[in-house]
């Protein structure tokens, strides 16, 4: 009888120890990713609206360029100059770093329109999680780069 309530709580605590392996194992496995990246994202370079369309408005027609982005071309290209070298990040052996140009195009886009993150994904080409992570960095840097300039502080009472 003894021996048999051994078994029994030895087979039962093995059963334990299994199901809790089973668990750990379970929650280690991660899913199997379908694609790195989605292909229609792949194909930017072909179909985006930085690569295509704005260098189309830019050199055929400014007015829609400065409607699209709400900047002149060459204020566009100015404000890339100051501040691409902030907000330039480094490319990877797993990825190519989107490019400041099109991350600034997308802020001004969406600080136009307020389209949301995941409409300005399909036109531009770039994953929303992506434009969800720069924005926030593009606009501090805008503001940090030009504030100076364009929004002067009053110092005096008849500045104010």
């Amino acid at each position: 009888m003894h021996h048999r309530r051994l078994r029994l709580v030895n087979a039962l605590l093995q059963a334990d120890i299994l199901n809790q392996q089973n668990a750990i194992n379970v929650r280690r496995r991660r899913r199997q990713r379908r694609w790195w990246v989605r292909p229609w994202i792949l194909r930017r370079p072909a179909y985006g609206h930085f690569e295509h369309l704005m260098v189309e408005l830019r050199i055929e027609d400014p007015a829609s360029f400065q409607n699209f982005v709400r900047f002149e071309p060459d204020m566009f290209q100015e404000l890339v100059d100051r501040v691409s070298p902030i907000i330039a990040k480094q490319d990877t052996n797993f990825r190519k770093a989107l490019e400041p140009g099109l991350k600034i195009a997308i802020t001004l886009r969406y600080l136009a329109t307020g389209e949301t993150s995941k409409s300005l994904g399909y036109g531009f080409r770039v994953a929303y999680n992506s434009i969800c992570l720069f924005l926030p960095e593009v606009c501090r840097v805008i503001v940090q780069v030009l504030a100076d300039e364009v929004m002067k502080t009053p110092t005096t009472p008849d500045e104010w």
